[in-house]
């Protein structure tokens, strides 16, 4: 007759050290738990391409910038510091496209977004990829002709006068002259960030259909004249 032997009990010291090392475990599983779903909610609202906010992120971002509708927001809508929408397209985009394909397209999209990454304020503007082509930036405490007097600062020296956003990217050993059309708008009070991107777009279109690269103010529908320009050697353009 055969008698099963009994598990010999661990030693208090081991057994504290077997707890220690199970709760060690268990929490580095939560962080990786926790640092993956930080990643996927970041994937969810910034665009892969560019890595700036896609149109999920944007609304996310400015939702609460806006005071209340109604009576309970008079006085925040009193106190409220300007917002202004930029709205802004790549001219001739199908064109590029199409002619040098879709990496050179790719380029310029990313050129776009690191151009306005450095050129606008990390801790108040937010930068969003709204769709295909067209970017839109949310300027904190700025007025339209604010944000125009902005865009002057960004032109490169050939351009001709004109509030612009414009750049160059390399493909296939040939430098692009790459342009941009936009329109910007200030936040009106008791409308939606929506009705002020709608109201940028339209100046947008203008813009399009008036020769392109340039960016219009929808308050004034002009654009304010900069200081004079230098000359400065071309490159191809589409």
């Amino acid at each position: 007759m055969t008698t099963e032997s009994l598990p010999v009990p661990l030693a208090p010291e081991a057994e504290i050290a077997l707890l220690k090392e199970e709760v060690f475990k268990l929490r580095q599983e939560k962080e990786e738990l926790l640092a993956e779903n930080k990643r996927l909610s970041e994937l969810a609202i910034e665009d892969a391409l560019t890595g700036v906010y896609n149109r999920r992120g944007f609304e996310e971002m400015t939702k609460k910038l806006l005071p209340p509708q109604g009576p309970e927001g008079i006085k925040e809508r009193r106190q409220q510091k300007p917002l202004s929408v930029l709205v802004i397209d790549v001219d001739n985009f199908k064109v590029m496209n199409d002619s040098y394909g879709h990496a050179a397209g790719d380029k310029a999209l990313q050129a776009l977004s690191e151009l306005l990454k450095t050129k606008t304020r990390k801790d108040s503007d937010i930068i969003a990829r709204y769709g295909g082509e067209e970017f839109v930036v949310l300027f904190q405490n700025a007025t339209a002709k604010d944000v125009i007097d902005t865009t002057f600062r960004w032109r490169n020296a050939e351009n001709d006068g004109n509030a612009k956003i414009n750049f160059q990217v390399q493909t296939n050993g040939e430098i692009l002259g790459i342009t941009v059309s936009g329109g910007v708008t200030k936040i009106k009070p008791g409308e939606t960030i929506d009705d002020a991107i709608a109201r940028a777009d339209e100046a947008l279109q203008t813009a399009k259909e008036g020769g392109k690269d340039k960016i219009l103010n929808a308050d004034a529908q002009e654009t304010a004249q900069p200081p004079e320009l230098e000359a400065s050697a071309t490159s191809s353009s589409l």
